[in-house]
């Protein structure tokens, strides 16, 4: 059996310096959103290459407030967290956003406390929802040596970086990976006793990031490297670079080369899966609704592309509504009953036939009344009904309607109700229900996004309310 694994976390990119406008740096996030930001602190240099003012961090964490910040500690900074004291993690860097934060531990990026593993993890539980990465090279090894030690704190990662920051290539042959990832065969596994496997599994190796040499012109190679070399087990990994993405000119940070570089990931493949012989049962993938019909229209693929893009305003958010909104609505009409017209000559001896069915669209106030206008041109001759319900904070309770422009008598034979994104389903099966006690014979929901549970809510939901319950009989023998 074949499982599918994938080799990619995030890239981080790491400078960011007073040099680029955040702005920039928030449009490149927005086009790839596994991209990292790492910042340089070092107090004493602020405002000089690699080491941005305070000022410059404020307006880039507002910029970039869904996007990935990561810390790199030096000089003073990280001296700090190996006296054993968080203070500068929890009162500065988490109220920004970062969320992971990078101990640059070496004698090159200006350390000068001693390396104290037991203080160092101390500070690292002081903030157990911040990820702290420890450079994994000759010098700090007295850290992260003993990985495998029940003390080693969950929220620590590991980054093999020998460059420290000069651009030293990276060297996979002198690391074990077998160390971090699961790479024994399944006999060998077999083969284990009860008491290890057990031990096994209640230690969990530390995440781990790859770093040093890297930039666009070999981040390709790299990736294909590594991912032949992990073959089981968590290989959620990511990389890093810095000397790769600054001018030679200034030493300054060139967003241009940090573009490249994601261009160069593009091509290699953000999640190439590596495949993987395995013994391992194969999960029972859970299917659709056989009655859920899902388009994957290269159009409409790009359309919703450009609706969930931030930048798209609201204007041009409508209009892309309307657009996706008839094409779905050609894909959701495709079945409607027709009848042969006989008066009318069709070319090659064809058969011309016309809709044999009264339409209503049922559009769910206020969201579904922007997809009126598409669905009335494609089909001019139906009518519109609509329907207002709200939900209320209890997810148990039943949603409340409070608009109905439902007629008294049902004189429509398909019912289409438009709501533009059903997620728990709630509301547009309460819908569903109101339109079969109308008299609806054929209802279809026409939706531009749907969670998977939402859809099976709504099918089997719908199923069992037009299912009569069936009295049981005793048998007598």
């Amino acid at each position: 059996k074949l499982i599918l694994r994938s080799v990619r976390r995030c890239v981080g990119l790491c400078g960011v310096d007073e040099s680029v406008d955040p702005s920039l740096l928030s449009a490149l996030g927005s086009r790839w959103s596994r991209v990292e930001f790492g910042v340089l602190f070092r107090p004493g240099r602020e405002g000089t290459n690699r080491y941005p003012r305070w000022e410059w961090v404020q307006r880039l964490s507002k910029e970039v407030q869904l996007q990935r910040l990561c810390a790199h500690l030096c000089g003073s900074a990280v001296d700090g967290v190996l006296r054993g004291d968080a203070s500068f993690v929890i009162q500065k860097l988490r109220p920004l956003g970062f969320r992971r934060c990078q101990l640059n531990a070496t004698r090159a990026n200006g350390r000068t406390a001693n390396l104290d593993r037991s203080k160092v993890f101390a500070a690292c539980r002081q903030v157990p929802d911040m990820e702290f990465i420890l450079q994994a090279n000759a010098e700090t090894r007295v850290l992260w040596k003993h990985h495998d030690d029940d003390d080693f704190p969950a929220n620590v990662s590991l980054l093999f970086d020998a460059s420290c920051g000069t651009g030293l290539a990276l060297d996979l042959d002198s690391i074990d990976l077998r160390t971090y990832f699961d790479d024994e065969s399944d006999e060998e596994e077999e083969s284990l006793s009860e008491e290890k496997k057990t031990k096994k599994k209640r230690r969990r190796p530390p995440r781990v990031g790859f770093a040093g040499g890297i930039g666009k012109a070999n981040v390709g190679e790299v990736l294909g490297e590594l991912r032949g070399k992990i073959r089981k087990g968590d290989s959620s990994i990511w990389i890093d670079m810095e000397s790769s993405l600054r001018r030679s000119a200034d030493d300054r940070f060139d967003v241009n080369e940090a573009w490249a570089v994601c261009l160069a990931v593009d091509k290699a493949g953000w999640d190439a899966p590596v495949v993987v012989m395995s013994t391992e049962k194969k999960k029972k993938k859970k299917l659709l609704p056989f009655n859920a019909r899902v388009s994957d229209h290269p159009v409409l693929a790009h359309k919703l592309a450009l609706m969930r893009d931030r930048r798209t305003k609201p204007r041009e958010f409508r209009n892309l509504l309307k657009e996706t909104t008839f094409y779905l609505g050609y894909e959701a009409t495709s079945a409607l009953p027709r009848r042969k017209r006989h008066d009318v000559v069709a070319p090659n001896d064809g058969e011309a036939s016309q809709l044999n069915c009264t339409i209503a669209l049922i559009p769910v106030m206020r969201a579904g009344l922007g997809m009126i206008e598409p669905m009335l041109e494609m089909l001019p001759n139906a009518v519109v009904h609509q329907i207002g319900m709200f939900k209320r904070g209890d997810p148990n309770d039943r949603p409340i309607e409070y608009y109905s422009r439902l007629p008294k008598d049902c004189r429509c034979d398909v019912a289409i109700i438009l709501d533009p994104v059903v997620l728990t389903a709630r509301t547009v099966h309460a819908v569903v229900i109101k339109l079969k006690k109308w008299g609806a014979k054929k209802i279809i929901v026409l939706a531009v996004l749907a969670s998977k549970q939402g859809l099976e809510t709504l099918f089997f939901g719908s199923s069992r309310s037009r299912r009569p319950r069936r009295r049981r009989r005793r048998r007598l023998f």
